[in-house]
């Protein structure tokens, strides 16, 4: 974990986040600043700065992440609609620790 990481410290239970999944690998909560009507953020408990940093030891969470946003998916009906799964990397990741958009619903300003 790392102590200036705003994921690290939601994993932590320090900022009081409403949770739509957790477990004790994964956790999925809103976006604060949303672009889609859904908007939710799947992310590692543990400290897994970007997608190029996976690695052999971190498949067992990276297929957690995938079933978690199949679920979420689901719950939200959005197999019929339709969503998008997002990684950013490089300059376009804005927090430094491995992490999924799930947009669904009306999506703010993205090409269609």
């Amino acid at each position: 974990m790392m102590e200036d990481c705003i994921f690290c410290q939601i994993a932590k239970g320090k900022l009081g986040t409403k949770f739509h999944f957790e477990s004790k690998n994964v956790m999925a909560f809103d976006d604060l600043h949303p672009v889609a009507s859904i908007h939710i953020l799947i992310v590692p408990k543990e400290h897994i700065s970007s997608f190029m940093s996976i690695s052999d030891t971190h498949l067992q969470i990276f297929g957690e992440m995938i079933k978690v946003a199949q679920e979420l998916v689901g719950k939200r009906n959005l197999q019929k609609d339709q969503y998008r799964l997002v990684f950013n990397g490089g300059q376009a990741q804005h927090v430094g620790h491995l992490h999924w958009h799930l947009l669904g619903g009306t999506l703010e300003g993205i090409p269609q």
